[in-house]
């Protein structure tokens, strides 16, 4: 069982009784009400990166215990599995779905990473996403317990 520490994302969710039970409310985040001071620093997705936020964190950070954070600051690498476009399976599909430009008569199959054929807008290895500075990060965590 993971202990539970300031960097426990849980303290930041509202708690509210609901029917009778305590519980975090998921809708109610601390951190959307928090405006970071500096400029973010860009990070370079890696091949090792791919569906691990908390390797991002370890690498950018030193901890993995801000993987959250990752997440928070690039919503469009909401969902994991998706939106990090790298597979090891590739797919053939015609090079007309692909480009629209080709006219059929002269179609073609190619060969392509499955990821990105079913995920074309996801982030690749080598794609930059942003991350606010550990001193934001530490700033952040003061003022959620003020509030």
């Amino acid at each position: 069982m993971a202990s539970i520490n300031r960097y426990n994302r849980s303290n930041f969710y509202t708690s509210t009784m609901v029917d009778g039970i305590l519980e975090k409310d998921l809708l109610t985040n601390k951190f959307k009400n928090y405006s970071f001071k500096n400029q973010f620093i860009n990070y370079t997705l890696q091949y090792e990166d791919y569906m691990r936020p908390d390797l991002i964190s370890m690498r950018a950070y030193g901890t993995n215990e801000y993987w959250w954070i990752v997440l928070e600051c690039n919503p469009d690498l909401e969902d994991i599995w998706n939106d990090y476009g790298y597979s090891n399976e590739t797919v053939m599909v015609l090079a007309s779905n692909i480009n629209p430009q080709i006219n059929n008569s002269n179609d073609y199959l190619v060969e392509i990473d499955k990821k990105e054929y079913m995920y074309p807008n996801a982030y690749k290895v080598g794609e930059v996403i942003n991350l606010p500075t550990l001193s934001d990060i530490q700033d952040f965590y003061t003022f959620s317990n003020s509030k």
